[in-house]
C-alpha cells in the first residue's frame, strides 16, 4: 500500500474521499464527516491530507484541520475490510511527523459518538476524551419569527479592513491570542465558502460569527459578544440576524456546534430553534 500527501485537494481527491465517507457511513449506519476545507490552516505548505491506497483503490484517509499553532484536529475513515490492518496507525504517524515538522505538538482526535469502531482505534492512540460537541440543527419553522425579531444590532458583512475589530472580539469572547486570532480570522475572511459578519451597535462592533457553506449545509461558527457586552441579548441577536440573512440567501440546512461544557450556548442555540441532530467527541494527544 502507498501513501499520497498533500497540502491541498482538488476535484478528483475530493470526489474520491467523498467516496470512502459514503461507503464507511452506509457500512456503520453513521453519519460521519472528513474535513476537506484547506483554506484555513495556519501554515499553506503544511500537508494535511493523507489518503492510503491499495492498488489504486482508496482504502483509508485522514485529513488535518490546522488554524492554530498549538493543535491539528483530525479526522480519519478507513473502509471495513481494511480495519485493524494498521492503515489508521500509520496515516496517524505520518500526520505526527508533519505536525512537529512545524511545531505543533497536540492532536484533537474527532469521532462520531455513535462510532464504536472509530473510538477504540482513537484510545489505542493513547488519546484522552476531553469533550462532546453537539451538532444542531435549525428548525425553519420559526424563518418568520427570524425575520421579524426586532433587531438592536446592525449586521455587517467583514473584510479585511476589519481584521483588528475581529481580533478584538475573538481575544476577548474566547481568549485567544493576538497572532492566534489574527490567522484564524485572515484565512477564513479569504476562505471563498465562508461568510464574515459583524454585529455593530451605536457605531461599535461588538459582537461576530461566521458562515461556512459545505456539501451538508450551512454551518454557523465562532459567534462571540464582548465580554462587557454579554448579558445584554446580543447573542442571540446576533444569531438571530445571521439566520435571516442566511434564510434570505435560500440556505435550507443550517446548522450550529457546541461543546458539552458551554451550557450557556447550548441553551441559547436550543432556545432560538436548534435541535440536537448529532454528537461528536474530541480525543487530545501530546506527541
Amino acid at each position: 500500500m502507498i501513501i499520497k500527501e498533500y497540502n491541498k485537494l482538488n476535484g478528483d481527491t475530493i470526489s474520491e474521499i467523498k467516496r470512502l465517507v459514503s461507503a464507511c457511513n452506509d457500512h456503520d449506519g453513521l453519519n460521519g464527516m472528513m474535513e476537506l476545507d484547506t483554506s484555513c490552516n495556519v501554515n499553506k505548505e503544511m500537508k494535511t491530507v493523507f489518503m492510503m491506497y491499495d492498488d489504486n483503490k482508496l482504502v483509508s484517509a485522514l485529513t488535518l484541520f490546522v488554524p492554530g499553532k498549538k493543535e491539528g484536529e483530525v479526522s480519519a475513515m478507513t473502509i471495513s475490510e481494511y480495519r485493524k490492518k494498521g492503515c489508521f496507525t500509520e496515516l496517524v504517524k505520518r500526520a505526527e511527523e508533519e505536525l512537529k515538522k512545524y511545531g505543533v505538538n497536540e492532536i484533537l482526535f474527532l469521532c462520531e459518538a455513535k462510532a464504536t469502531h472509530g473510538k477504540a482505534a482513537i484510545l489505542k492512540q493513547k488519546a484522552q476524551y476531553e469533550f462532546t460537541e453537539y451538532l444542531l440543527k435549525y428548525n425553519h419553522s420559526l424563518d418568520m419569527k427570524v425575520k421579524e425579531y426586532e433587531y438592536r444590532l446592525k449586521l455587517k458583512p467583514a473584510t479585511l479592513a476589519d481584521l483588528e475589530s475581529i481580533i478584538k472580539i475573538s481575544m476577548a469572547a474566547f481568549g485567544d491570542s493576538y497572532e492566534g486570532a489574527k490567522s484564524l480570522a485572515t484565512g477564513m475572511l479569504k476562505a471563498e465558502n465562508r461568510q464574515f459578519f459583524l454585529g455593530e451597535i451605536e457605531g461599535e462592533f461588538v459582537a461576530m460569527g461566521v458562515a461556512a457553506k459545505g456539501d451538508e449545509g450551512t454551518s454557523i461558527h465562532g459567534l462571540g459578544v464582548l465580554p462587557e457586552h454579554q448579558g445584554k441579548g446580543y447573542g442571540k441577536e446576533m444569531l438571530y440576524s445571521m439566520i435571516s440573512k442566511l434564510v434570505e440567501q435560500k440556505a435550507e440546512n443550517i446548522n450550529i456546534e457546541v461543546e458539552s461544557q458551554n451550557s450557556n450556548a447550548f441553551k441559547l442555540y436550543k432556545n432560538s430553534g436548534f435541535e440536537v441532530e448529532s454528537a461528536w467527541e474530541y480525543y487530545r494527544k501530546i506527541i
